[in-house]
């Protein structure tokens, strides 16, 4: 298997193809990907505007400073306005405004870090069962007059509540005098009920933080903050290689977060049904100041979306992008999205698992934020490599060294830097256009370093690596695809006998217990004969026919039994694979039959903006190689 060669056009059909999607799906996104001229040979790499420079919460405010003031301490700050006001106020010196000092004139300090804080305490919850709840409706109904954060659920015959974040006193007081809560031992859940139940151990409202959970693994690590994007051509020494260069700050999950993460937002997730974070009872004070920044961001993202439609020219794309970002006053993240070849030629995509970005959605091989290493995050002292961010804090760097950490965690595979091949930098959002006061929170405008890598391993393997990663709960599920190429049937019929001849040659166990199966048949057969004729008897004697019909019965129980096991694991094999065998000179028609599949799934919304990408990078990968070979 060797490296695709690539052209300019073929960018230009992956972008066509998104654009087009984009147009057709309202919900679907605005993507774009540039490479800087050659597709084949990009370099991108990046480098930090100032050493040291950091915009947002300090990663010195630990998820677990934030839990043990806030979360599980019964005098919580959270419990009322003047308490919190009081606790941002005594820890301002973990804000920083890094580059971003205009924002400074627009919005205080306290409002944006308590804004990122709520955000980090809201990613702990608590479930009621309200199975036996007579009106659900109404306690939905009081939630939300308490502006309380939720998620409502049913499932498998029960109706769950996810409370998110600390509840203030008033709010307790107020469901108190209408719900009563009960801890249930034996499913160790809390039951909220119209009425009392002496059968039940009750619990106070007050008392319920200390049921609070993070599903997820929760720390605040320190990101790449994107300012400014340089195409920066070839060098006259060797000018098939094109650079793209990032110019960064940085900044840090709980910043993010607060910010505008797609995760707390209308447009990309279902957490919160109705409010924003600015809704919170505990940024009143700050409501007028937020809600201006998230519209003067609703603008600018417009003006950047509005103006990429139907834009091919890089240079112009270059140029929409740096003005935005200019404009924007809030943090952008670079993310990677890897495409991973196996040895057996699949490319592999994944389903996501749960509290992750994407959730239950299809995806590429693996994708994760591009983190900078920092001595203050303790998490990265105490973790193991795979969590440890290649990014160093200082001079230039490179993505190769995050795509194979993100390799090792979420697939359980090793690669090196050098093995990854950069193939573009996408950006991809969609400005909200919601007009009422309660989805006015901005989306994201998302940018990605686009890689792929030829890996040592089969898909099966794969498979196995990714049950023993550490990450491995971010994907439900690993899956390959694959395409065979033809240039005429009398191919096609040779591969598919080579083909035949190597799957009985892999599974030549099963093959010979299949040709057990007459001889199977033939010992049922005679030892109901037997048993129909007497000639087994009650005083033990066993004539030498009876013996050996008995035997061979239990022995063949026992092959067809591995017969079935072993037919088992081929079909759950077979479920992770998909395979399209295509004509050469029709190609192009039958690969879009596949990219028809694709959009597909993203219109139901069981397929993520990545997936989509990368499944025509690969599909055009393809048919830009067919055509090299059809005219050399």
């Amino acid at each position: 298997m060797r490296f695709k060669e690539l052209d300019i056009p073929y960018i230009e059909k992956v972008n066509q193809e998104l654009l087009n999607h984009s147009r057709t799906l309202p919900s679907a996104r605005v993507s774009k990907i540039i490479c800087g001229g050659n597709p084949n040979y990009i370099s991108i790499g990046g480098t930090f505007i100032r050493e040291e420079s950091l915009f947002g919460v300090s990663p010195k405010l630990s998820v677990e400073k934030i839990k043990q003031d806030l979360i599980y301490n019964a005098i919580s700050p959270l419990l009322n306005e003047q308490s919190f006001a009081e606790y941002i106020i005594q820890n301002k010196e973990y804000w920083s405004w890094g580059e971003n000092i205009r924002l400074k004139e627009q919005v205080p300090e306290t409002a944006l870090l308590s804004k990122c804080v709520l955000a980090i305490t809201h990613e702990f919850s608590v479930t009621l069962q309200c199975d036996d709840l007579q009106d659900v409706e109404g306690l939905l109904d009081c939630l939300d007059e308490q502006t309380i954060y939720y998620r409502y659920t049913e499932t498998t015959g029960k109706k769950l509540i996810s409370l998110h974040g600390r509840l203030g006193t008033s709010q307790c007081r107020y469901l108190s005098l209408k719900y009563f809560l009960y801890e249930n031992g034996e499913e160790r859940s809390v039951v909220v009920k119209n009425q009392v139940d002496t059968l039940l151990s009750g619990m106070c409202w007050e008392d319920l933080y200390g049921k609070l959970k993070c599903s997820h693994s929760l720390y605040s690590g320190v990101l790449t903050d994107l300012k400014k994007v340089n195409l920066l051509g070839s060098y006259n020494a060797n000018k098939r290689l094109t650079r793209i260069n990032v110019e960064t700050d940085r900044t840090t999950y709980a910043t993010v977060l607060g910010m505008g993460h797609p995760k707390l937002t209308y447009d990309e997730g279902n957490l919160y049904s109705k409010y924003s974070l600015n809704h919170h009872p505990l940024l009143m004070d700050y409501y007028a100041e937020l809600t201006q920044l998230n519209e003067q961001e609703r603008a600018v993202q417009k003006k950047l979306f509005d103006s990429l439609y139907g834009i091919r020219d890089e240079q112009l794309i270059e140029n929409l992008i740096n003005i935005y970002l200019t404009d924007s006053y809030f943090p952008h993240i670079i993310s990677i999205a890897g495409n991973t070849l196996t040895i057996d030629e699949y490319l592999i995509y994944t389903k996501r698992g749960k509290n992750v970005e994407h959730e239950g959605k299809y995806s590429c091989s693996l994708t994760g934020y591009s983190e900078i290493y920092d001595d203050n995050v303790e998490f990265y002292r105490y973790s193991v490599n795979d969590d440890k961010p290649a990014i160093q804090s200082r001079g230039e760097y490179d993505f190769g060294g995050e795509f194979s950490r993100e390799a090792r965690a979420e697939l359980g595979i090793s690669t090196s830097a050098g093995d990854w091949r950069y193939l573009g930098l996408m950006i991809s959002g969609k400005a909200n256009t919601h007009r009422n006061e309660v989805n006015n929170q901005p989306g994201t405008v998302d940018f990605e370093v686009l890689g792929q890598v030829i890996i040592n391993q089969s898909l099966e393997n794969v498979i196995k690596l990714q049950e023993k990663s550490i990450e491995k709960d971010e994907n439900e599920a690993i899956y390959g695809i694959k395409v065979n190429m033809f240039k005429n049937k009398k191919e096609r019929t040779r591969h598919l006998l080579s083909r035949f001849v190597e799957i009985v040659i892999q599974n030549k166990d099963l093959v010979i217990l299949i040709t057990l199966l007459y001889p199977f048949g033939l010992s049922i057969y005679n030892f109901i004969r037997l048993l129909s004729e007497n000639t087994l008897n009650i005083s033990g004697y066993v004539d030498k026919i009876a013996v050996k019909s008995v035997l061979e019965f239990i022995i063949n129980i026992f092959l067809i039994i591995i017969f079935c096991l072993n037919f088992k694991k081929i079909l759950n094999q077979k479920g992770h694979r998909k395979t399209l065998n295509v004509y050469e000179d029709r190609i192009e028609n039958e690969l879009l039959g596949l990219a028809v599949s694709i959009k597909r799934l993203s219109e139901k919304g069981i397929s993520s903006y990545l997936f989509l990408g990368m499944i025509y990078m690969y599909i055009y990968t393809l048919t830009s190689d067919n055509k090299e070979n059809s005219n050399t």
